[in-house]
């Protein structure tokens, strides 16, 4: 059996792999044949990892990798899960969960200084890092709290080494325990060979009056996060940040409170700071809640610096989904409430002479209920700026191939105008099963837009200044409807 080529060997475990879907607990038996086969297999069985810290099994994983240098080089996805104890509902709990995250990203950190002492970059396998906090599923999950995103004090993570293997990072969601953006740009920091990041942060799901301030304080959390990849990572290649836990309003009387800072809204400008990254190719913004200071500079200090040329030189990819919100709370739709209502399967026998129903606390103020959803066409006043301002951007964008940009019109209806703009010899992407429908395979010889919409907005069409701003990018009549 080990008169058997590499290669060749190589092949036959690659087969078997085929032949048992992967499965470790099937393949385990082959690596008892030899020595020779027991790497080939583990290779393969120890090439990804989901490892929940519950007590012990950090110990455990480090021995396992530990105890064989073929297996931690075999390694290249880590899915790590941080176990931690309370609902954090109290500084007593929040503190004890505190502990709990740094103490398994210390160890673990201290895992990986080991397998990297003396090692130099070039010799280094690539790794992806996927992380996100959990409670512990034995405990009470009936509370949750809203205050008490896990985070790290910078004064600990000045304790931690800088990890030169990550080569992939995501910073995963899990609702109200997601970590916190101050922390995902710290930890950032200390995987220097990043080139692909994705970081999700928690925006409070119920927008009240009481929420506006800690939404404000995250979404300005986030935007620190992204300048500190900026200035940490001037080789990052693709980004994606994902807001997670806050939805469009299904009651459309209610109106948002806006989430910007003095006018000005951080994270878009942010995001359009980092995007003059030289050497980043993709850029993924989903359900991130969208201003004008992502398409130009509103910052009157920054504007008497000097506007840059090219903000997005090396973008090739770029996705956006959006909410029916801007930033700033301004609905992109409009209607008629009382055609819609008044005839509406979401009336819910509603009591217009009920002095409940009254604003703030009824009809016109609540954010879920009743269910209200009658804007189903774009409002020009904020929808077309809008429009305009993505067209405008993509001007600044010589290296483009494909855009899409999604914005929901109800979450409840899943209906929603889509936008695509594709370079010269480049496919849409397929919005539907119709794969062969030469207006997505179609191998075109100019720049093209195609807007598709969802349910309800089959009338919309661009007015003529938006019209305008589209063909800027893509040339006239280069336009599918």
């Amino acid at each position: 059996m080990d008169n058997i080529g590499h290669d060749i060997l190589q092949s036959i475990v690659d087969e078997l792999v085929n032949v048992h879907d992967g499965n470790s607990k099937e393949l385990a038996p082959y690596a008892a044949v030899s020595r020779q086969w027991q790497y080939a297999t583990e290779k393969r069985i120890f090439r990804r990892c989901t490892l929940r810290t519950y007590p012990g099994e950090l110990e455990k994983f480090t021995e396992i990798y530990s105890r064989y240098p073929h297996r931690r080089e075999a390694l290249r996805e880590l899915r790590l899960t941080i176990n931690i104890p309370r609902n954090g509902n109290t500084k007593e709990e929040h503190q004890e969960n505190q502990e709990k995250f740094f103490s398994d990203i210390s160890t673990l950190f201290a895992t990986f200084r080991d397998w990297e002492t003396n090692e130099p970059d070039t010799s280094l396998r690539p790794l992806h890092l996927r992380v996100r906090c959990c409670l512990d599923t034995a405990r009470d999950r009936r509370v949750h709290s809203e205050d008490f995103a896990p985070s790290i004090r910078p004064e600990d993570l000045d304790k931690l080494p800088c990890i030169r293997r990550i080569t992939s990072v995501d910073i995963h969601h899990s609702r109200c325990y997601t970590i916190h953006p101050h922390t995902s740009g710290r930890l950032l920091r200390l995987m220097p060979r990043v080139e692909s990041a994705a970081v999700y942060f928690w925006d409070p799901r119920i927008p009240t009056t009481g929420l506006g301030v800690k939404r404000r304080a995250l979404r300005q959390a986030m935007a620190d996060c992204i300048l500190m990849i900026k200035d940490s990572h001037p080789g990052l290649k693709s980004l994606y940040v994902d807001r997670y836990g806050w939805r469009d309003p299904e009651n459309h009387y209610f109106m948002p409170e806006s989430l910007l800072e003095n006018g000005v809204d951080t994270l878009c400008q942010a995001i359009r700071s980092l995007s003059s990254l030289p050497r980043l190719e993709e850029l993924k913004l989903i359900d991130v809640l969208l201003s004008q200071d992502l398409f130009q500079d509103q910052s009157k200090e920054e504007a008497s610096e000097g506007i840059t040329a090219n903000p997005w030189p090396a973008l090739k990819c770029l996705e956006i989904s959006t909410e029916c919100v801007g930033a700033d709370g301004s609905w992109y739709f409009t209607g008629t409430p009382e055609g819609d209502s008044d005839d509406s399967d979401f009336s819910h026998n509603f009591d217009e002479e009920d002095p409940a129903n009254d604003p703030p606390f009824g009809r016109r103020g609540l954010y879920e209920s009743p269910e209200f959803p009658w804007r189903s066409r774009p409002d020009p006043t904020t929808f077309n700026p809008l429009i305009s301002g993505l067209a405008h951007m993509s001007i600044h964008m010589p290296k483009l191939e494909l855009g899409f940009f999604k914005i929901r019109t109800d979450s409840y209806l899943s209906s929603s105008l889509t936008f695509q703009w594709v370079s010269e010899g480049n496919p849409f992407e397929s919005l539907t099963d119709l794969s062969n429908d030469p207006e997505y395979i179609g191998n075109w010889q100019s720049r093209q837009w195609r807007i598709t919409a969802e349910y309800g907005n089959d009338t919309w069409r661009p007015d003529d200044e938006v019209k305008e701003a589209l063909e800027a990018w893509s040339g006239k009549g280069n336009i599918i409807i």
